[in-house]
């Protein structure tokens, strides 16, 4: 079996085995291996690409072991759906946290800059969501600060990924955003949507649980 961190549940797993292919390149330098396993927590199904010197020093790793075992990946594989592609909001309406969702799997995927888009596009619906009606993103992230429903640093977090979400849209062709920045972004929209969604859920989850225990 195969240790990954499955793309559909998140969990750091043994991969079993189902079935796959190998062949060399044409010109014999690389030797090619596609490889489909299922995760045994979840039982869905990702598939391993990876590709080594035809001349391989030890021949055993990477290679096929038979349908019993299968072969174990190596390090450079490439893994569809990568890790870290499946983020849920299920705190949030199903409709935002699809979005949110998305834009993790564009980072995942390397999508950088629609990830960007996605996640601001978050913003502007948290605001429609809770009633505003302004037009412009700007003035939905004011109106959110304005009814109190984020705090000061909060609606600059929310203003820091709309000016990215404007540079990309207005950008050159092939200027994009670096996955650090990206990263940091995408953490600035969790907070949003935490502050202005998230927490309230949280909160009467836990009340609703005391009242059970307590009555009171």
């Amino acid at each position: 079996m195969a240790a990954n961190t499955c793309g559909w549940c998140n969990h750091r797993t043994h991969m079993a085995f189902v079935k796959g292919t190998y062949y060399s390149a044409r010109d014999g330098q690389f030797d090619f291996h596609n490889a489909a396993y299922q995760c045994i927590n979840c039982e869905r199904y990702s598939v391993a690409y990876w590709q080594h010197l035809y001349y391989e020093p030890d021949p055993s790793e990477g290679r096929f072991v038979g349908d019993g075992g299968g072969p174990v990946p190596p390090d450079c594989a490439v893994w569809n759906p990568p890790a870290g592609a499946r983020k849920e909001f299920p705190d949030v309406p199903d409709h935002l946290g699809a979005v949110a969702s998305e834009a993790h799997l564009c980072r995942a995927t390397g999508a950088l800059r629609g990830s960007v888009i996605l996640a601001r596009s978050v913003i502007e619906g948290v605001a429609k969501h809770l009633g505003c009606d302004e037009w412009g993103i700007q003035a939905k992230i004011t109106w959110l600060r304005e009814q109190q429903h984020i705090r000061p640093k909060t609606f600059e977090a929310a203003n820091a990924l709309r000016l990215a979400g404007n540079d990309i849209a207005h950008a050159d062709p092939g200027e994009s955003v670096t996955a650090e920045e990206c990263d940091e972004l995408l953490v600035l929209m969790a907070v949003v949507l935490d502050e202005a969604l998230e927490s309230d859920v949280r909160l009467a989850r836990v009340k609703e649980a005391r009242e059970a225990r307590t009555g009171k």
